[in-house]
C-alpha cells in the first residue's frame, strides 16, 4: 500500500500530466494531421488516474488511519453477516457497523468472541470493543491488505453485547435471500457432482467446491474460471440476447433489458471488484450502442476501474482487480491485433481457421499471464507451466458448461436435465483432477530479475502501444523478447538451484521445525505441538528457497493435533508424499488412520519409514530415533539426523540429557547441533563436547549448557536461521 507521501505525489503528478495533455489536445485540434484520438485516451487514462489517487488517498488517510489508530474502546452497533470460524474458546464474526459512538459508519470489522457464541447472520448487537489493525505479515501472508481489500478494516474483541431487533429488508439481504434460494433449487436437482460446481459459476459461491478442487484450478492457471468476470457475463447475457431475440425484439430494446439485468447480476454475485469491473464494462458497452456512439473498450475498462475505486477506494488493495483490469487490458490489445489478422484468415480454409482459431488461443493465453506476472510474481510468487494447455483444453468446457447450468437450475426437478448437467460437471472436474496428477505443475517466480524483465515488457508493450505504428504486431516485441528472456532465465537459474541445499531450522511461537530443500525438492520435517502455525512457517520457508510445492511432509510422532494441522496444510499446498514412521503404540494406531485417509483422499502418496533406520530424501540422508520418554512429562523427547553435503545436523530436544538415549558419537561428530523446543525445558545444567559445531536454541537453554565453542547462535522464538547453504 503507498504511503501518503508517495500518494501525494501521484496526485500531484497525475494532475500535472493531466493539464499538459488537455493544453496539448486543445492545441492539436487545430492540426489536421494530430492525431487527437490517441490523446484524448491518454488525458481520460490520466484522468482516471487522478481519481483512483484521489479516492484512495483520502479514504487511506481519512477512515483507515483514525479506525487504526484510535485506542479508547468504540460502543458500536454491528450486524452479523458470517461466521468465518467458530470454536469452543473462540468465535469469528464478519460483520457491518452501523454506527460507531451514535454517529453512522459504513465498513465491515472482524469481531471476535473469547467462547463459543451462538449469534447468526442478519443478527444485530451493540458491544463495546477497541479496534485493532491486522497484521502485515503473517509467515508472509499480508492480513491486513487481504481484509481491507475485502472491506474488512479493522478487528475487534468484544465479551458482552446486547442483541438488537433486526434491521428491515435491504437491496443487500434481498440478493443474500435471493443466493440462498438459488442455492436451494441448485440442490434440489440431486446433482452430487456438478452442484457445487454450477453455484460457482452462476453466483460466485465456492464455499462447497472444496479445497482440493480450489487447489487444482490454482496448480493449472485457470483459477479465474471461478471467479465472476467477462466471460460469465458474455455467456449469460448472450443467452438472455438469443431468448429475447425469439420473440421478435430488435436489437435496441434488448441492449435496454441488458443494462438493468447486467446491474442485477453483479448484485446477485456480490460486487466483487472483478465483477463490477465486468458489469460496468458491459453496460457502457450497451449504452453506447443506445447512444449511437462507437464503443471504446479501453475507455471503458479505465472508466470501470475508477468507478470501482471511488464507490470502494479499499479495492485498489485487491489483488482480484489488479489481476482483472491488466488481463482485460491485455485481451483488449491482443484482440486490436488479431482484428488485423481476420481480414486474410476470412479468405482462407477451414484448417487456416481452425489453426487461427488454436494459435489465437494460445496466444492470448500466453500473452495475459505475461502481463499479470509482475502482479503475480508479487503476490503469489508461482505461475503454472500447465496454463496455456489448461485454457486451451479446459476453458472452452467449462464455458460450455455455464450454458448448461442456468437451465440446470431454472428446471431442478426435470431429473434427465439435471443427470446430463451432473454428468458433465462431473466429467470436466475429473478431467481437471487427472491433469493435476504430476507434480511440478508450478514454478518459483520469486527471482528478482523476473519482475523486472516482465515490468519493463509490459511498458514498452504500452508504450508501443500508443505509438502509430505501421505494422502493429510490433507491440507484441518487447512482450516476446521478455517472454523469452524470463524463461531462459527460469531454466537457468532452476538448473543452478538444483544443486543446491539447504536446511533451515525455524521456531514458530512454542514449535519448532526443519525444512531440507535438495534437487528442487523440499521437505518439512515437523516437529511442532500440532499448531498450524509451524506447518505454515514451514510452507513460507519452502517458497522462499523456490519450492512453491512440498515433495514431503515428515511425521516425527503423532498427537492428535497434527491431524488437523495437516488437512488444514494440504488445504493450502501441493504435497506430493507424506512420510509417517512406523509405530507400535496402540495409541498411535486412530490418528496414522486419520493421516492416511486425508492423504488418500487429495492423492498424497504415503511413504513409511522405521525408527532408527536411515532413509534418503533426495540426495540427504534422515534418521529419526526412536521418541524418548522422561518422568515428569507427557511430551516426547524428539532427536533426528540428517546428513547433507557430507555434513551432520543432529536436533536434541531440550531434555535429551534427562533420558537414557545416548548419541556422544553423533554430537562429537555433528557440524550442527540444535537444542529443539519439542521436549520439557531441560531443568538441570548440562555439557556438550564436539570439536566444530554450533548450537542453536533459546537464551534459557544457553545459560544450563556449557561448551567448547563461543560462536553460539541463539534462536529467538518466531524466527529462523539457515543452518546449511
Amino acid at each position: 500500500m503507498a504511503t501518503d507521501r508517495v500518494r501525494k505525489i501521484g496526485l500531484f503528478i497525475f494532475l500535472i500530466i493531466d493539464i499538459l495533455l488537455l493544453i496539448v489536445w486543445i492545441i492539436g485540434k487545430c492540426i489536421h494531421k494530430f492525431n487527437r484520438k490517441i490523446l484524448a485516451d491518454l488525458c481520460l487514462c490520466a484522468f482516471f488516474c487522478f481519481l483512483a489517487f484521489f479516492s484512495s488517498h483520502n479514504f487511506f488517510d481519512n477512515t483507515l488511519a483514525v479506525l487504526e489508530n484510535r485506542t479508547e474502546e468504540a460502543t458500536i452497533i454491528a450486524e452479523i453477516r458470517e461466521c468465518t470460524y467458530s470454536a469452543s474458546y473462540s468465535t469469528v464474526y464478519t460483520a457491518k457497523v452501523e454506527s460507531i459512538d451514535g454517529k453512522t459508519a459504513n465498513f465491515s470489522v472482524e469481531l471476535t468472541y473469547p467462547s463459543a457464541c451462538d449469534l447468526r447472520e442478519r443478527d444485530r448487537i451493540q458491544t463495546t470493543v477497541v479496534f485493532s489493525p491486522f497484521s502485515e505479515d503473517v509467515y508472509g501472508f499480508d492480513e491486513r491488505n487481504s481484509n481491507i481489500a475485502n472491506g474488512i478494516l479493522v478487528a475487534a474483541e468484544f465479551s458482552e453485547y446486547e442483541q438488537l431487533p433486526k434491521a428491515a429488508a435491504s437491496l443487500s439481504t434481498l440478493f443474500s435471500d435471493l443466493r440462498t434460494w438459488i442455492e436451494k433449487r441448485i440442490d434440489s436437482g440431486n446433482m452430487q457432482a456438478a452442484a457445487p460446481l454450477i453455484k460457482a459459476l452462476l453466483i460466485g459461491n465456492t464455499d462447497e467446491l472444496g479445497s482440493t478442487a480450489k487447489q487444482d484450478f490454482r496448480r493449472l492457471g485457470i483459477s479465474h474460471i471461478l471467479s465472476i468476470s467477462g466471460t460469465h457475463f458474455t455467456t449469460l447475457l448472450g443467452m438472455v440476447t438469443l431468448l429475447l431475440s425469439f420473440f421478435g425484439l430488435n436489437k435496441r430494446t434488448i441492449y435496454v433489458i441488458l443494462i438493468p439485468l447486467a446491474l442485477f447480476y453483479m448484485g446477485l454475485t456480490g460486487f466483487s471488484a472483478a465483477v463490477c469491473r465486468a458489469g460496468i464494462m458491459s453496460v457502457l458497452s450497451y449504452w453506447a450502442f443506445l447512444c449511437g456512439r462507437v464503443r471504446d473498450s479501453y475507455t471503458a475498462l479505465f472508466i470501470a476501474v475508477t468507478v470501482i475505486l471511488l464507490i470502494k477506494p479499499y479495492t485498489v488493495l485487491s489483488i482480484g482487480l489488479w489481476l482483472s483490469f491488466s488481463a482485460t487490458f491485455a485481451i483488449l490489445i491482443l484482440m486490436e491485433l488479431f482484428s488485423v489478422g481476420k481480414l486474410s484468415v476470412a479468405q482462407s480454409t477451414s484448417l487456416g481457421k481452425l489453426l487461427f482459431t488454436v494459435v489465437s488461443h494460445i496466444a492470448v493465453t500466453i500473452f495475459v499471464s505475461f502481463i499479470t506476472l509482475p502482479i503475480t510474481a508479487a503476490s503469489f510468487g508461482e505461475i503454472s507451466i500447465a496454463s496455456p494447455i489448461a485454457n486451451l483444453l479446459l476453458v472452452p468446457l467449462f464455458a460450455l458448461f455455464l450454458y448448461i447450468a442456468p437451465f440446470a437450475t431454472a428446471f431442478s426437478n426435470f431429473q434427465p436435465l439435471t443427470d446430463l448437467a451432473d454428468e458433465i460437471g462431473g466429467g470436466i472436474l475429473s478431467l481437471t483432477q487427472t491433469i493435476c496428477e504430476r507434480d511440478g505443475l508450478l514454478i518459483s517466480v520469486r527471482q528478482d530479475f523476473v519482475i523486472w524483465i516482465a515490468v519493463l515488457g509490459c511498458i514498452a508493450t504500452v508504450v508501443l502501444l500508443a505509438l502509430p505504428l505501421r505494422r502493429k504486431g510490433f507491440v507484441l516485441l518487447p512482450s516476446a523478447a521478455s517472454i523469452l528472456a524470463i524463461s531462459v532465465g527460469l531454466v537457468l537459474f532452476t538448473n543452478a538451484h538444483a544443486a543446491e541445499t539447504t536446511v533451515t531450522y525455524f521456531t514458530a511461537g512454542a514449535s519448532d521445525g526443519i525444512v531440507l530443500t535438495d534437487n528442487n525438492q523440499a521437505l518439512c520435517i515437523d516437529i511442532s505441538n500440532g499448531g498450524s502455525a509451524a506447518a505454515y512457517k514451514a510452507e513460507y520457508i519452502a517458497e522462499q528457497n523456490y519450492c512453491p510445492e512440498l515433495a514431503g511432509y515428515m511425521f516425527t510422532h503423532y498427537h492428535e493435533r497434527h491431524i488437523n494441522q495437516f488437512l488444514k496444510l494440504t488445504n493450502r499446498t501441493n504435497v506430493h508424499a507424506v512420510y509417517l514412521p512406523l509405530s507400535d503404540d496402540p495409541d498411535d494406531t486412530s490418528k496414522i488412520n486419520a493421516i492416511c485417509e486425508i492423504a488418500e483422499s487429495k492423492n498424497i502418496e504415503i511413504v513409511w519409514f522405521c525408527y532408527d533406520e536411515p532413509f534418503l530424501f533426495a540426495n540427504s540422508s534422515i534418521t529419526l530415533f526412536a521418541p524418548q520418554d522422561i518422568k515428569r512429562s507427557t511430551h516426547d523427547v524428539i532427536c533426528l539426523k540428517i546428513e547433507a553435503k557430507e555434513q551432520e545436523i543432529l536436533y536434541l530436544g531440550s531434555s535429551y540429557y534427562e533420558t537414557a538415549f545416548s548419541r556422544d558419537a553423533d554430537i562429537a561428530d555433528a557440524e550442527y547441533i540444535i537444542f529443539g523446543q519439542h521436549a520439557p525445558i531441560a531443568k538441570k545444567p548440562f555439557a556438550v563436547w564436539s570439536g566444530a559445531f554450533r548450537i542453536y536454541g533459546s537464551a534459557y537453554l544457553a545459560e544450563l549448557s556449557t561448551h567448547r565453542r563461543a560462536d553460539a547462535v541463539l534462536g529467538e522464538d518466531d524466527q529462523y536461521e539457515i543452518l546449511l547453504k
